[in-house]
């Protein structure tokens, strides 16, 4: 088969469906990964028969997936998204307990006065508990996880790790 990356190989999306395939005991040297110009373009080549899979968020293929174009086979998450109901999670396809994807975080500049950032991390908080923001990613099929900073900063290193492991096993970066 052959992987269209959307972007670079080394981006979320990607880095989540090696994970599962390695995991699998798929030998990663003999996947055909390809890189893009993004999500849409990989899309459309999934969705004119170019390659035969596309790891992206079920929003960005939320159109073609409606117009039957394409089909989500998983999402990598805990649960299904309100927003696509029928697609099952990960799990509920395979049996693998894997929660990877994209994720978003706000970051600033190394030496940001404690106040200013205790300041901004309360804020982001009180955004993103708020109703009108969680139903408008909810809508949308976004997970939601808030993370304090210090969980943040943990999260990060730990799926640097993570990836940097998969990466040198894969030899993704000499491909």
């Amino acid at each position: 088969y052959t992987v269209a990356c959307g972007g670079g190989c080394g981006g979320s999306w990607p880095i989540a469906v090696a994970t599962m395939l390695s995991e699998s005991g798929v030998d990663m040297n003999k996947i055909r990964m390809i890189p893009g110009q993004g999500a849409a373009a990989a899309l459309q080549d999934l969705a004119a028969g170019g390659v035969d899979v596309v790891p992206s968020s079920v929003p960005e293929a939320g159109a073609l997936i409606q117009a039957g174009a394409v089909s989500s086979l998983a999402v990598f998450g805990s649960k299904r998204l309100s927003a696509f109901p029928n697609v099952p999670t990960l799990k509920e396809e395979t049996g693998m307990e894997l929660e990877l994807g994209a994720w978003r975080g706000v970051v600033g500049p190394a030496g940001l006065p404690a106040e200013v950032k205790t300041k901004m991390e309360n804020a982001l908080k009180e955004i993103t508990n708020s109703s009108d923001w969680q139903e408008e990613m909810t809508s949308r099929g976004f997970g939601i996880k808030w993370r304090s900073s210090s969980d943040f900063a943990a999260f990060m290193n730990n799926e640097e790790t993570k990836v940097r492991k998969l990466i040198d096993a894969s030899g993704m970066l000499a491909k």
